[in-house]
């Protein structure tokens, strides 16, 4: 969640965040809303931060948003590797030919 001066936050729509339950999302908008008149120091902004932070901690990681399954840690090394390998290879063939 992004916090912003009052004039760029939108307080017509709900708050929903990823993974959130509705009863979450409301309790976070209703601090945004509480919070947000006159706009938002930076200690709010802390605050708001802080309380999405502690329930976001207890979403299962398969429905927080940005999760990422894929290519990751030593499979991305080797897909780096191999990448650099074959760069070498087609660099050091060009150079032969010449």
């Amino acid at each position: 969640m992004d916090c912003t001066a009052y004039p760029q936050f939108s307080f017509g729509g709900s708050t929903t965040l990823p993974g959130f339950t509705p009863a979450q999302n409301g309790e976070i908008g209703d601090l945004v809303k509480g919070l947000a008149v006159g706009g938002l120091s930076e200690a709010e902004q802390r605050q708001i931060q802080d309380r999405v932070d502690e329930i976001a901690v207890t979403v299962p990681e398969s429905e927080r948003p940005y999760h990422y399954t894929g290519l990751w840690g030593t499979g991305l090394a080797w897909l780096g590797g191999a990448i650099l390998a074959v760069s070498l290879l087609l660099f050091a063939g060009r150079r032969v030919r010449r």
